[in-house]
């Protein structure tokens, strides 16, 4: 009687130990499905502390790591942590950028947004990453305009030179160029208004002694 007593408590005990054993596997399941969802949410460090309970689990029920999960979620959780990295020197370095557009430095804010937008990439923020580009897209545009109104404004002094020199043909050709640049450049049409009077003053003077000339020689 002693030793069935003895087998029943130790049947009873393993019982016990078996079923503790399998409440703590399942725990750890569930607190690796909740490390999965903060991992997706971005919670990093709660997926942390999930992970680190389930591990103290797994350890309960005997299991070192239940199918390579634990090992899985660990890289997921470095990859998460990383795009939260990259988010958040993203975040500062587009309102760096941002701030620097107004204040008019256009080239540092172009490598200020491309920094960023790489950022964003690496965060897997395709929205942010679109915003970069269309930022920087505004920049290229503005620098373009830049260069047309540069090009415009150089144009329209040498067509000045010209009409000075009353060389017409060649201050009409700088008068042209002046133009597309100036409109290219979205600069205001009364830039070249003045120039273009000056140059027809001046074409109208030489067709008038042109005139003059042949009547003379026809006298």
């Amino acid at each position: 009687e002693e030793r069935q007593r003895l087998q029943e408590e130790e049947r009873r005990k393993a019982e016990e130990d078996a079923r503790k054993r399998k409440e703590a596997e399942n725990q750890a399941l569930a607190l690796m499905a909740q490390c999965r969802s903060s991992v997706d949410s971005g919670s990093v460090a709660e997926a942390r502390q999930h992970l680190s309970d389930a591990v103290e689990r797994l350890k309960a029920a005997g299991v070192a790591d239940k199918g390579g999960a634990v090992k899985e979620l660990t890289a997921d959780i470095d990859k998460a942590a990383e795009r939260l990295g990259a988010r958040d020197e993203a975040n500062q370095l587009l309102d760096l950028g941002r701030a620097q557009i107004i204040e008019g430095k256009r080239a540092e804010a172009k490598e200020t947004l491309t920094s960023a937008k790489r950022r964003y990439e690496r965060a897997l923020m395709t929205a942010e990453s679109a915003k970069c580009s269309e930022l920087l897209a505004q920049l290229e545009e503005k620098e373009e305009e830049i260069r047309h109104a540069t090009e415009g404004q150089e144009a329209a002094v040498k067509c000045q030179d010209a009409i000075k020199r009353r060389d017409v043909k060649t201050a009409k050709q700088h008068l042209e160029r002046a133009s597309l640049s100036f409109s290219k450049g979205k600069v205001a049409a009364s830039n070249v208004s003045q120039l273009q009077q000056e140059v027809e003053v001046l074409e109208k003077e030489q067709l008038e002694e042109e005139e003059r000339r042949r009547t003379a020689e026809r006298e």
